[in-house]
């Protein structure tokens, strides 16, 4: 499952979550509830590139990351976060504990394939 993306706060499906299209672990997030708190969250950052996109519900949070060599998986490490409440953007929201997971292999060769897909 990969979250929708949208193209614009007036298409989008409220809410919504804003963030910053590169890397930014976690920081300069919102949940958007409406085109006027996106659009009014996309003007304090002119000429950031944002990624708007489908705001997925969940107290469980999966983080996977990868070691890659060549565009082949080489490690996996998986966390299950558990935090208190169902729409939230960390930091902003109480981690009520977490611990590592073992990655299923048939992930594993989806998440590679989809690393070979992906540029950068």
């Amino acid at each position: 499952f990969m979250p929708e993306r949208y193209t614009s706060a007036a298409t989008a499906r409220y809410p919504c979550i804003l963030k910053a299209a590169v890397g930014t672990w976690g920081s300069d997030m919102c949940i958007a509830r409406s085109s006027q708190e996106a659009e009014a969250f996309l003007a304090r950052r002119p000429g950031a590139e944002m990624l708007l996109q489908e705001l997925v519900p969940g107290r469980l949070e999966l983080s996977t990351t990868l070691l890659l060599v060549d565009g082949a998986i080489y490690d996996a490490v998986c966390t299950l976060y558990e935090y208190d409440r169902e729409e939230y953007v960390w930091p902003d929201a109480n981690e009520l504990g977490h611990g590592c997971q073992s990655v299923q292999e048939q992930h594993l060769k989806i998440m590679e394939a989809f690393c070979r897909a992906t540029p950068g």
